[in-house]
């Protein structure tokens, strides 16, 4: 389930990144193949559910060649996303995101409902 991780146990998370490399199919054509899809869903259901409920930010990515439905899954599940990962505006995005930016969808493509990248504050000096 975990296929990278950084950080000791010891430490409590700040915030996590979810990459879904994992899409169901539109229509299951068997028995098996729909219950099998489910049963993933609903697994990852939990897993997202679970995260929400850390207090930390959690934010779901997909690369520019990802199916829309990976950025629906995180959506609909409340969590704010970034598309187009593999792109500078998409990492800025992400980096925003974590250090608790306006949450919502955000990219380069139609998918990113938001914006590019979530509203930054200006940056003010004294005297000037």
């Amino acid at each position: 389930l975990v296929e990278e991780r950084s950080g000791t146990i010891s430490h409590p998370m700040d915030s996590v990144v979810v990459v879904l490399n994992w899409e169901p199919p539109a229509e299951a054509s068997d028995g098996e193949s729909a219950a099998s899809s489910q049963s993933t869903g609903s697994l990852m259901d939990g897993i997202v559910s679970g995260l929400d409920e850390t207090n930390v930010p959690v934010v779901g990515v997909a690369g520019s060649d990802d199916p829309r439905s990976v950025i629906d899954f995180y959506k609909n599940r409340g969590l704010s996303s970034v598309d187009d990962i593999d792109a500078k505006e998409g990492r800025l995005a992400l980096a925003l995101l974590l250090a608790g930016a306006q949450p919502g969808q955000y990219g380069l493509g139609s998918r990113a409902t938001d914006g590019v990248v979530p509203p930054i504050d200006p940056v003010t000096t004294e005297g000037g």
